[in-house]
């Protein structure tokens, strides 16, 4: 099995494959110290990978266990051959050239210095470069700390500065940190162009129908025409509103904004406040020989110097205390002013500022200001003399005083106060008075200098040159050269300098096409050299022409009568002595992203039902299908998922002789279009022709579908069609497309289940939409479906008959039945959407056998309260119809009716969590959302009896909140909004948990209180882990009564632990801790240490919320552990 894993997926996989299986909640855990997921992310994860056949799932109690469905060695050979085929045409050689050579793109560059993508790149280059500086300062800064000056440590951190405020590149060099780093900008640069949301930006007007015509091959260049512009009014009878996409990388454009706008504001307020306090607290000091302004603050905790233009020294009462304090200080401080120190606390504010959001400047600015200590000190000892050294020691721990938590690096002031293990070392180098050895001054200048040539300078730029690879693949010097310099402008394409962009039909511009600009340019970017291939025939009717112009370069596509797309470049003709600039087309592009987006965007020039254009491609396509003989043919290209070949010698002229019948035999009575999907496209066979025409079949359910230029393609498996699509009602066509999959695998035998009555199976209220099947069923002679969606496949008896259906939840759902001994066949995406054209987004489908129905969610407008609102939808089956029902909502006094109807939700559990999620309501109060109403939905999930002497009962309860403007609701971490205004909020920090956890004593509940951050999922090891935790945290359980195991989970609990542990004697505490060392002993499994570390790690740290008791338990702890 091969597929195609993204780096996050790659992470999760690697986890699976140290252990398996693994439930939802420990791959949460063992992955949200790494990366930060919460649950939702590593749930959104597996159901990508289960739908990309890496991972499958067993049913394990109540919480699902995963496990790898893909060998790892499998996984790394097919990322390899991908990586070789898609980007170097699985040339190995190649590859190596390019690592070596490290190819640089010139109009890239070039775009880097113009606009917003300029400045978005030149952050990235800056951020990669300062990053590898920062890293290599803090390896010499380890490496010579005993053997250089601090003055020159200190001096070091210049470099940083410059290169976070000087965004300017001296020269160029051919290996550095920018080259060494250019596969993965590229991978990081394609992740930053998913847009992630679309933004409403106006309103268009445009014609309502668009006539078809030829746009002649080599028309000259010339400016955008207007045409469109200047229609009469009562041309136009439509007016939408337009939108365009907000990719991941403009979001977080705007989130870099505003983070540097709160920063920059908290840095003037601190020093702006320091100022003000300063100024209403000083008194003059008179002191003689001082060249700065001297002042007295009793209530400063230590001396400072602060003011970059008027330095200004601050004392407080310590400092006065003996002549000679008064003098260290006073010297310390006039080091500060001469080393420029305020200034550089200025510059290193305004770094911190820009660059907030990157870890690395913080921890630079903590550390060059230690330095900056460091280096006074060593200034100061220079012009006292050393006889002073101990002296000055004394004052400072005198002085000096001790602060637990670092200092605020946005404060311009160069206060004394330090930190104990800062204190320390300031006091160690005084004592040692340790000299700089010329050797290691003489390194560290010539690794400072090697740091800098590599992270100061760009990568050179390179012409691209044509290859041998080119002319093998029988492209002229020329179309070679005008593809590459087209690869080369297309990698800094962003859309948005692109206003020249139109549709021609009969040489005028007949709309604006490019919308959303980002997601086309992102489809452009993303054509590759190996999905280009000559183009020959320049006589082939073009039917559209889309052309653009950045301003730099003037390139479009061609959509030719065939269905060819063609790369459309200019080229220079002399013609009479004279040199003219045409645009003609030097190659084809076989790019199924391209394609889907061009069709999308001529979608306003197409008329809904057959138009004369339709009927002239349906009439052109039999004639050529009844004509076509096997000599005719060339090539035959198959493509199964997202591998493709060609098919050649003994196996071409098989299928050759296979295919022509199964064509000549095509009639108009075999040929219909339906709205909707119509992209479930198994396999793809691409016919070509020796007089260069082609034909593209794609095979699906059970049909096959024409891909034509006059007809939407629809490729995508999300995002349903809005025009008709074309497809051939043939089983001899089928079965040959068919024929070529590697491992075609038959449907299972159907089981049986005991009969139940219809009424007990469906809900108990009215269907949202019933869609009957005559007519839409598929008659199913001998079906086969790839091996990879076997795993999908799940039996259940849907109507209640005593046979199972099978159900595909896979990216192509279905329904497969039995009738009358005739196996049939639903494809529910076609039939749902062409009932439903509502809904624009197909999310996901998944099984559930429990209410034998399929739960499918996405995407929808119409009756929603506005565009893309979420959806969920049960898909029942009565053997007739496709019976589609919303979510069941009915709720009493805010409590659903499901749970009032419960006989195991006592009235008591259900008021409480009533009260719980009130109060998460009463906090929404005010929100632009205008929350109405709410409620909430109780289930028990069981009695726990693990626990010597205790019965527990334990139940869950979920959140539910209805907005009159839920187009108001910030759709991110997880939160969904339906069409009818329900909203499921995550991120919440008020609610005590998911879970209810009851204690019985005798007949009486007592409701315990605490958070449980579990899934839900009873028996697991995390649920365990919050159940032990809450009992210790309330007291239920002391240590005595825990062994080993329970008291591992009651660590989980973090400072909770220590501050249960803390409230029994040291005896008991010792007993405790004996248990937990022998547990910590027996543990053999990597990912039980790793995790027991992690607590333990945690639990060592100085933390807030530690009682007395609790701070003297870490002692204890930390004294067997630490």
């Amino acid at each position: 099995m091969s597929c195609n894993l993204t780096d996050a997926e790659w992470k999760l996989m690697h986890r699976l494959w140290e252990q398996s299986p693994q439930t939802i909640t420990q791959l949460t855990a063992a992955l949200s110290a790494e990366t930060g997921w919460e649950k939702h992310t590593v749930i959104t994860m597996l159901t990508r990978l289960e739908a990309k056949g890496a991972v499958r799932h067993e049913a394990g109690g109540r919480a699902k266990q995963f496990y790898p469905a893909v060998a790892q060695s499998d996984a790394a050979r097919t990322e390899t051959e991908s990586f070789l085929g898609k980007v170097y045409g699985g040339s190995l050689g190649l590859m190596m050239s390019a690592m070596v050579e490290g190819r640089a793109l010139t109009h890239r560059r070039a775009d880097r210095h113009f606009g917003a993508s300029g400045r978005e790149h030149e952050m990235k280059e800056i951020l990669l470069t300062s990053s590898a500086l920062i890293l290599a300062l803090l390896a010499l800064r380890q490496l010579f700390r005993r053997t250089v000056s601090r003055r020159m440590q200190y001096a070091l951190w210049l470099l940083v500065l410059v290169r976070l405020l000087v965004p300017v590149n001296v020269g160029t060099l051919a290996h550095n940190v920018l080259s060494a780093a250019e596969p993965v900008q590229a991978v990081v640069e394609e992740r930053l162009d998913t847009p992630v949301l679309y933004v409403q930006d106006g309103t268009e007007r445009r014609p309502a129908q668009l006539a078809n015509g030829n746009a002649p091959q080599g028309d000259p260049l010339s400016p955008p025409s207007d045409a469109a512009q200047s229609a009469p009014a009562d041309e136009y009878s439509i007016v939408t509103p337009t939108y365009r996409t907000v990719t991941l990388s403009e979001a977080l454009t705007y989130v870099w904004y505003a983070g540097m706008a709160g920063v920059g504001a908290w840095f003037l307020f601190t020093n702006l406040r320091f100022a003000r306090a300063l100024r209403k607290a000083r008194t003059p000091y008179r002191v003689e020989g001082c060249r700065y302004p001297v002042y007295l603050v009793s209530a400063l905790p230590s001396p400072c110097l602060f003011g970059v233009l008027r330095p200004a020294v601050y004392l407080n009462e310590k400092a006065l205390q003996s002549p000679d304090a008064l003098r260290f200080v006073l010297a310390h401080e006039q080091t500060h002013a001469r080393h420029l120190d305020p200034l550089w606390s200025l510059l290193r504010g305004v770094c911190l500022t820009i660059y907030w959001f990157d870890p690395l400047v913080w921890l630079a600015a903590v550390l060059s200001r230690e330095d900056c200590e460091l280096a006074c000190d060593e200034g100061t000892l220079r012009a006292l003399g050393a006889d002073e050294r101990t002296a000055y020691g004394k004052a400072l721990l005198a002085l000096v005083p001790v602060c637990d938590k670092p200092q605020n690096p946005l404060l311009g002031a160069t206060t004394m106060t330090s930190g104990k293990r800062s204190l320390k070392e300031r006091i160690t180098r005084i004592a040692e008075n340790r000299q700089a050895k010329a050797a290691a001054v003489f390194a560290v200048v010539a690794l400072a200098a090697l740091v800098c040539a590599v992270s100061f300078t760009g990568a050179p730029d390179t012409t691209p040159e044509v290859t041998q690879e080119w002319y093998d693949a029988g492209f002229t010097t020329e179309d070679a050269q005008a593809c590459l310099e087209f690869l080369d402008w297309a990698e800094g394409f962003d859309g948005d300098n692109a206003a020249g962009a139109s549709w021609m039909a009969d040489g005028e511009a007949s709309l604006n096409a490019l919308e959303p600009r980002a997601e086309f340019a992102r489809v452009v970017r993303s054509i590759r050299m190996e999905e280009l291939s000559p183009f020959t025939d320049s006589d082939e009717k073009t039917l559209y022409t889309l052309g653009f112009n950045d301003g730099r370069a003037n390139y479009g596509f061609g959509l030719h009568e065939s269905g060819q797309i063609t790369l459309i470049a200019p080229r220079e003709v002399e013609v009479e002595g004279e040199t003219h600039l045409y645009k003609t087309s030097v190659a084809v592009v076989d790019n199924a992203e391209l394609t889907q987006a061009l069709y999308r965007l001529l979608r306003p020039a197409l008329l809904d039902g057959l138009t004369a254009a339709q009927r002239d491609a349906v009439d052109s396509f039999l004639h050529w299908a009844q004509a076509l003989r096997a000599e005719d043919i060339l090539n035959l290209r198959f493509q199964s998922g997202s591998s493709s070949r060609f098919l050649v010698d003994a196996e071409l002229t098989a299928l050759s002789a296979q295919l022509v019948p199964a064509l000549n035999a095509l009639t108009e009575a075999d040929l219909y279009t339906q709205q909707g999907y119509g992209d479930s496209a198994y396999y793809t066979l691409s016919v070509i022709t020796q007089d260069g025409e082609r034909y593209t079949f794609f095979c699906g359910f059970d049909r096959v579908r024409l891909l034509h230029p006059t007809f939407e393609p629809g490729l995508s498996s999300s995002y349903p069609s809005d025009r008709p699509t074309l497809w051939i009602d043939s089983p001899a066509l089928m079965a040959c497309i068919g024929s070529l999959e590697a491992s075609p695998a038959p449907l299972p035998d159907f089981e049986t289940a005991a009969p139940t009555p219809l009424a007990d199976i469906l809900p108990a209220r009215e269907p949202w939409l019933t869609i009957p099947l005559a007519g839409k069923a598929q008659r199913i002679a001998d079906r086969r479906i790839p091996s990879d969606a076997l795993d999908w496949l799940t039996q259940m008896d849907m109507d209640g008959d005593g046979v199972c259906e099978i159900v595909n939840s896979s990216d192509f759902p279905a329904i497969y039945y039995k009738r009358g001994g005739q196996l049939y066949g639903v494809d529910l995406k076609s039939v749902i959407t062409a009932a439903w054209p509502e809904l624009n987004w197909w999310d996901y489908t998944s099984a559930a056998p429990a209410s034998r129905s399929l739960l499918f969610c996405g995407l929808s407008a119409g009756d929603a309260p506005g565009d893309g609102v979420n959806f969920t939808r049960y898909l029942y089956f009565d053997g007739e119809s496709l019976l589609l029902y919303k979510p069941d909502r009915s709720h009493t006094d805010h409590i659903a009716d499901a749970t009032l109807a419960d006989p195991s939700v006592p009235a008591e559990v259900a008021a409480r969590a009533k009260q719980l999620v009130q109060r998460r309501y009463d906090t929404l109060a005010g929100s632009a959302a205008q929350y109405d109403d709410w409620y909430t939905d109780v289930s028990f999930l069981g009695a726990e009896t693990r626990y010597a002497g205790l019965t527990l009962e334990v139940y869950s309860f979920s959140q539910h909140y209805h907005a009159q403007k839920p187009e108001k609701i910030l759709l991110a971490g997880g939160t969904e909004v339906d069409e009818d205004g329900w909203a499921i909020l995550d991120g919440d920090m008020v609610l005590d948990g998911p879970y209810i956890v009851c204690l019985m004593d005798g007949g009486t509940r007592r409701m315990l209180e605490g958070s449980m951050s579990g899934d839900c999922s009873t028996g697991s090891p995390a649920y365990y882990s919050d159940l032990t935790a809450l009992l210790a945290k309330n007291n239920v359980l002391r240590p005595d009564a825990l062994d080993g195991g329970r008291l591992k989970e009651a660590m989980s609990s973090g400072i909770s632990f220590l501050n249960w542990l803390g409230q029994y004697d040291a005896a008991e505490q010792d007993r405790a801790l004996e248990r937990l060392s022998a547990y910590r002993a027996s543990l053999t499994d990597s990912y039980d240490l790793d995790m027991f570390s992690r607590i333990v790690a945690y639990l060592l740290g100085d933390r807030d919320g530690l009682t007395d008791a609790g701070r003297a338990a870490q002692e204890r702890f930390r004294a067997k552990f630490g």
